[in-house]
């Protein structure tokens, strides 16, 4: 309101004629109509003529930073990269034989957006001229004019470019499709031939065993025999135990990719739910534990089952499931980083990580019950301005010690939580810090 206040006593001051009211209003109404650049380029250049019987030109910088003319009153339109300017681009209005030079300025705020820096944030010129020079009072309407024309140059170059970037994101979303997802499923069939490898290596194991046990080799062979069935049976087990960690890094690998690469959000423009019941301890919380299993405790963070009130029993929910497993690994991935030893009221040294849920009545509403889901570490609190920024895109707070991080992680668990129509928090306890989100249940 204290900008409209502004403005309107601006206009107040400025007095413009009837006449350039209308030209005003007509430029902004035509702009809305035409939707290609080429016509907001005569549109820039008619305005003057129609209403003021003035001849203009349209001069725009170019991505190579050079200063060419792309239409005017006489010639009509020019084809881009044909007509360099003999004009020097300019920050300030001036007049010089007959002719008003005014530069043309888009948004500053939005000039990163643009192909190319623009010098001084002056995307071009508009000249205008007649046999005589131009009286001061219209002067200065053609210089807020030109004001209007460099920020709708600005809008139109920065709708063109989103035109591109969505055409380039379908085209994108073809090629993860054809060359990522697809792809990605025969990594399916590579593991299930593997394991029927191993099987098969298991049982010469065992063959080699029971051989040994009733052949009658002598004394020495009998030595070889039971070095090499030593050796083959430590083989096999790292076997067994890379290749079950080549399935649970295929299985999460190829539940993200599917998940994140989705094509319904890149054609609404944001994620899309794809919700299923499935086991909330077998499909979602058990993998994400066990892919950060290691990593908590290569930094000596302990996992508390103790206080997690998850229950032994299944738990059915109906979530996205992919999303959701993200959800907890930015959580886990967080606590990797951040859990920090504390002493407690009794004087022991505690450094775990700790994740429960627990029913909540009527979250929200009556009779619209919630089940809260926490993942709790030690730690020193976060101070009041953390704990109001923490969910924010980019925020980090003061307690990141040089951790490595966007800040993006914790934005990403509020979105998706919300779209499943739930909610995020956090909350310091005694010994350190919960943060929770609560799903409709």
């Amino acid at each position: 309101m204290a900008r409209a206040e502004d403005k309107k006593a601006d206009y107040g001051r400025y007095q413009f004629s009837e006449s350039q009211k209308e030209a005003l209003n007509a430029f902004f109404d035509l702009t809305q109509e035409y939707i290609y650049t080429d016509d907001h380029y005569r549109l820039c250049v008619a305005i003057p003529k129609v209403f003021f019987d003035l001849d203009a030109a349209l001069h725009l910088v170019q991505p190579d930073g050079d200063l060419h003319l792309l239409c005017s009153t006489t010639g009509g339109l020019v084809e881009a990269g044909h007509a360099q300017s003999d004009l020097t681009l300019t920050t300030q209005p001036h007049q010089a034989d007959h002719r008003l030079v005014l530069p043309l300025k888009g948004h500053k705020s939005l000039q990163a957006y643009l192909p190319f820096s623009p010098p001084d944030n002056v995307l071009g010129l508009l000249v205008v001229w007649s046999s005589n020079d131009v009286d001061p009072d219209l002067s200065f309407f053609l210089e807020k004019y030109a004001n209007r024309i460099g920020y709708s140059l600005h809008n139109k170059e920065l709708a063109q470019k989103n035109v591109e970037h969505l055409q380039f994101i379908n085209s994108l979303v073809a090629d993860i499709g054809h060359n990522v997802i697809v792809p990605n499923m025969f990594f399916k069939a590579f593991l299930r031939r593997l394991r029927g490898k191993v099987a098969m290596n298991l049982q010469l194991e065992r063959d080699l065993d029971r051989e040994l046990g009733s052949s009658q080799l002598g004394v020495e062979a009998r030595e070889k025999m039971a070095v090499f069935l030593r050796d083959m049976t430590n083989v096999n087990e790292g076997l067994e135990e890379e290749l079950g960690n080549l399935t649970r890094h295929y299985e999460q690998t190829s539940l993200f990719l599917e998940t994140l690469l989705r094509r319904a959000h890149f054609e609404r423009g944001g994620y899309v739910l794809e919700k299923r019941l499935c086991n909330f301890n077998q499909r979602i919380l058990g993998p994400q534990l066990e892919r950060f299993r290691e990593r908590l405790s290569h930094k000596g963070i302990d996992i508390n089952v103790a206080t997690s009130g998850i229950p032994d029993e299944e738990i059915e929910v109906v979530v996205d499931m992919g999303l959701i497993s993200q959800v907890y690994a930015n959580l886990f991935s967080n606590a990797a980083k951040y859990t920090r030893a504390v002493v407690d009221g009794n004087g022991r040294t505690l450094k775990y990580m700790s994740y429960g849920m627990e029913h909540l009545e009527n979250a929200f509403g009556p009779e619209r019950h919630g089940i809260k889901f926490n993942v709790f570490t030690t730690g020193p609190h976060l101070d009041a301005e953390d704990a109001a920024k923490v969910f924010k895109e980019g925020y980090r707070g003061k307690n990141t010690d040089q951790e490595p991080g966007t800040g993006h992680g914790l934005r990403f668990v509020k979105d998706v939580v919300e779209l499943h129509g739930g909610r995020v928090g956090y909350e310091s306890t005694a010994t350190g810090n919960n943060f929770f989100f609560v799903l409709p249940q």
